[in-house]
This record gives C-alpha cells, structure tokens and sequence, in this order.
C-alpha cells in the first residue's frame, strides 16, 4: 500500500513538472522586459516563450496584434505582423494579381528587422500550396511550394 502511495505521488510530481516546464508564463530577463517596455509602452495581452537562442513576444500595441523577437541581450531581432494585401507595396499587389489570380491568400504577414522588410504570403488552390517571398518589396520569389494530398 505505501509503495502505491508513493509511485502516485512520484507520478504526480513528474506530471507537475513537466506541466510546468511547458507553461506559457515564461519569465524573461530583465533586459529583454527593458527593450520590449520601451519598445511598446502600452502593449497589452503580452504573452512570451523562448528558446535558446531568442524570446518571442506576442501582443496587442496600437489595436493590432503583433509578435516581436528579443536576442538575450535584450536587442530587437525582428517584428512581425499580419496585414492584408491592401498593405502591400504596390508592385507586390500588382505582381500578386497578375501571376496568381488563381490562388487565394491563407496567410501574408510582414517580417520586419532594422535592416530589411520582407513579406511572406501563403497562396492556395485545390491542389497547391505556395509561400511566397519577397526580394526588395519589387517581385515574389517562390520559398515553398507543396502539393497538396
């Protein structure tokens, strides 16, 4: 009886930490919580993870919702967020409505680093997937191309 008691409380503590090793309450350091502060003082419904290498952090700042990502140092990497092709350069519409009236938009986003803004666009038909690239804000390069099953 006491070995059964004791093999659930082991199982509980392991369930417990495992669940709480995958919490999204993820407490970054002081300098990346710094930057993002005053990188976006009014951000709300913040919500972050990390991995090694960086943190992300996905938000509500001016009514729209965006995703930054932090090195440990607490320096901006990159911000991304969703738009509509309406939002898009001019050529990159253009370019879109020329070479793929056939498709539909599933996903276009905006990546955007202190050096360089690209964005990315996930077409559809019936039978593909394509996600799109932009080179210079000027023309769509294919990044992925799937059949679709």
């Amino acid at each position: 009886m006491k070995t059964k008691i004791l093999s659930l409380l082991v199982a509980a503590m392991i369930i417990f930490n495992v669940s709480y090793a995958n919490n999204t309450d993820i407490i970054v350091n002081e300098n990346i919580l710094a930057s993002f502060s005053k990188q976006f003082e009014n951000a709300s419904d913040v919500q972050w993870t990390k991995t090694a290498v960086y943190a992300k952090a996905s938000f509500t700042w001016n009514d729209q919702y965006l995703t930054a990502f932090y090195d440990e140092d607490g320096i901006p990497i990159a911000i991304a967020r969703n738009i509509t092709r309406k939002d898009l350069p001019v050529i990159l519409q253009t370019t879109l409505a020329n070479e793929y009236s056939a498709y539909w938009i599933s996903d276009l986003f905006e990546y955007t680093t202190k050096d360089n803004n690209k964005y990315y666009l996930t077409i559809e038909s019936a039978d593909k997937k394509i996600m799109l690239e932009s080179v210079n804000n000027n023309y769509w390069e294919v990044f992925k191309k799937t059949i679709k099953a």
